[in-house]
């Protein structure tokens, strides 16, 4: 394993490992950087691109010799899973060039993809001045307006995720394509809080927040010895 933590200048190290003739799979979080890095290093022999642990179907993919982690993983069970396909090759070799300024990149992208108190929050009063008491809101029209005011770019699962957690906690009543706000919650934003905290859906959001940030905050400040342990069984016989 090869710890570059930190590093500024990722793509000349990918340019590096592109010479040496080896087949370099690379690790990265979002389709735009990957589009990016593809444009980037367009004609490179031998570099592949995952996003979020995912191998290319459109190709044959031959068993790479380095995996770089351009980006630091969200989660562990995405990467995990990929080393577990790689490990036929005992001399698969890990790149770590993630740093601190991923953390918080990564904490908006968490933002834009799970649910959480004030994404609910910023939701709920968008919704309580779009209500219309009798007819409902119509949910695309919902999902295309929460798009334009929130303070951030959603995505639409998110968006639709959020509205089921409201849905489960009696927020909203449910009619057919139209949504609309409960009457007896309009105005107890506590009680709207309250009700939207017990349901299993927010629960579980909450969970994966916790436990992605755990992690990230693993893979950023242990030791190489510790990180290949995180990886799991795969990675401590198989990585060098």
């Amino acid at each position: 394993m090869v710890d570059q933590r930190g590093l500024t200048q990722k793509d000349l190290y990918l340019s590096e490992l592109c010479r040496q003739g080896d087949d370099c799979l690379v690790f990265i979080n979002t389709l735009g950087r990957m589009g990016h890095l593809q444009r980037r290093f367009s004609g490179k022999r031998g570099l592949i691109f995952s996003h979020q642990g995912r191998l290319p179907a459109a190709e044959p993919l031959s068993i790479p010799l380095h995996l770089v982690l351009y980006d630091l993983p969200l989660e562990s069970q995405k990467l995990r899973r990929l080393l577990h396909s790689l490990i036929v090759n005992n001399d698969l070799k890990v790149h770590l060039l993630y740093g601190a300024a991923d953390w918080q990149n990564n904490l908006r992208l968490m933002t834009a993809t799970i649910p959480s108190f004030s994404v609910l929050e910023q939701i709920f009063d968008i919704l309580r001045e779009m209500a219309v008491t009798k007819e409902g809101i119509c949910v695309d029209k919902t999902l295309v307006r929460l798009q334009q005011c929130l303070s951030f770019s959603p995505t639409k699962s998110l968006l639709e995720k959020c509205l089921q957690i409201m849905e489960q906690a009696a927020c909203l009543g449910p009619d057919n394509d139209k949504l609309k706000l409960q009457p007896v919650l309009g105005d107890d934003y506590c009680l709207m809080l309250k009700k939207m905290a017990g349901t299993e859906q927010y629960s579980r959001a909450r969970q994966r927040w916790q436990e992605s940030l755990h992690w990230q905050k693993l893979m950023l400040e242990a030791g190489v010895a510790e990180i290949i342990t995180l990886l799991g069984e795969g990675a401590r016989e198989n990585l060098r």
